[in-house]
């Protein structure tokens, strides 16, 4: 239930439903229980959780359990306050995102800020491409054999083009230089290997790298709205 402790600890939530749990296994491509309803109602069961009218908190003997087993019994994690205003620097929109890399930060959820700052990174080009590049974009696209059909139009087309395919097609459109393109290509790789389950360790130094990487060289050097 580090989820349930992260949305009560970071997020302040009073309780949490099922579709905000799943909603957080979504957001870091973690793989999901087959039943979270069936889940739930087992870990009432053995008191992990308590019903609170019609969402649930951690029991206070399950928040200790995470304190002292899931996170190794080390307090939250303090990040470093460069990194944090770093991430403050991007705009109030991408605010909400900022929040939750802090978030999985502070509780060692290494992968899922990997995840997350790879996600917040396609959204920003995304828009980029919609404002500025959208005409050139589909035209690129329109001469592929896998996507002469599709026309993008809006931020939920890009959902259908796979991610390398997109970063070609961005550097092809003359959106990112040819050392930015060799970081995305690099970061997309390594986001990759981080969201599936792997034995490969990942640590805070991994993250953090991976982090300020795309925030100083993609999302702050590309603006949105300005070629």
């Amino acid at each position: 239930m580090i989820f349930g402790y992260y949305l009560q600890k970071k997020e302040d939530y009073d309780c949490f439903t099922v579709e905000d749990i799943t909603e957080c296994f979504s957001a870091t491509s973690s793989p999901k229980p087959k039943n979270f309803n069936d889940l739930f109602i087992k870990l009432e069961a053995v008191d992990k959780i308590i019903k609170d009218n019609d969402c649930w908190k951690l029991s206070g003997l399950e928040e200790e359990n995470i304190e002292q087993n899931e996170l190794g019994g080390l307090p939250l994690v303090t990040i470093k306050e460069e990194l944090k205003k770093l991430l403050k620097k991007l705009p109030e929109s991408q605010q909400n995102f900022v929040n939750e890399i802090l978030g999985c930060l502070q509780v060692q959820a290494w992968r899922g800020a990997i995840v997350l700052t790879w996600i917040l990174t396609m959204e920003h080009l995304q828009k980029i491409v919609l404002i500025d590049f959208l005409e050139k974009f589909n035209e690129i696209l329109s001469e592929t054999k896998l996507y002469k059909d599709l026309t993008v139009s809006k931020i939920e087309g890009f959902e259908e083009i796979k991610d390398n395919d997109f970063l070609r097609t961005i550097r092809t459109c003359g959106m990112v230089s040819g050392s930015q393109y060799s970081i995305l290509e690099t970061r997309l790789k390594e986001r990759n290997r981080y969201a599936h389950p792997t034995n490969l360790e990942i640590t805070d130094t991994i993250a953090m790298a991976f982090i300020e990487d795309l925030v100083n060289n993609i999302l702050l050097k590309l603006n949105l709205g300005g070629k």
